[in-house]
């Protein structure tokens, strides 16, 4: 009976209810206004000569001649095999982890993964790409005189 009680004291009175679906009819009421003006002045900049086939999107872009130089392939080949190395280190860390971890609970690894519901690489199918080869030992030319 105390419980049952407890249960009904714990939920809110119909009058606490009258007033929490006031505040929120109130703040409806003011959100609906905020979204009435905002939409008012969008409508009224688009009349007054904004760019209104492009949408407002357009006037963000930055024009053609600031375009970025595309990257040279070596130093893309460089990122590549930086990124490749970061994800190799913390691979080699995680499951270094989860070997110790399964030597500490005396399971396998697998079984500590499946208790874990760990995401392995090769259970989604990712793929390490291979490691590019860069020439660096081809000095530069340099022209004299």
């Amino acid at each position: 009976l105390e419980r049952e009680l407890a249960a009904v004291l714990a939920q809110p009175s119909n009058d606490d209810l009258s007033v929490q679906i006031e505040q929120g009819k109130k703040e409806i009421a003011e959100l609906e206004n905020r979204r009435k003006e905002t939409m008012d002045r969008i409508e009224a900049g688009t009349a007054n000569g904004a760019p209104s086939k492009k949408g407002f999107n357009s006037l963000l872009k930055k024009p053609a001649t600031s375009a970025k130089p595309r990257p040279s392939q070596k130093r893309l080949k460089k990122q590549i095999n930086t990124m490749r190395g970061e994800w190799k280190k913390r691979r080699d860390k995680c499951m270094d982890f989860i070997d110790q971890l399964a030597d500490g609970m005396e399971k396998k690894v697998k079984d500590v993964i499946k208790m874990l519901e760990l995401e392995t690489d090769e259970a989604v199918g990712a793929v390490m790409p291979p490691k590019y080869e860069l020439d660096e030992a081809k000095p530069k030319k340099v022209k004299r005189g």
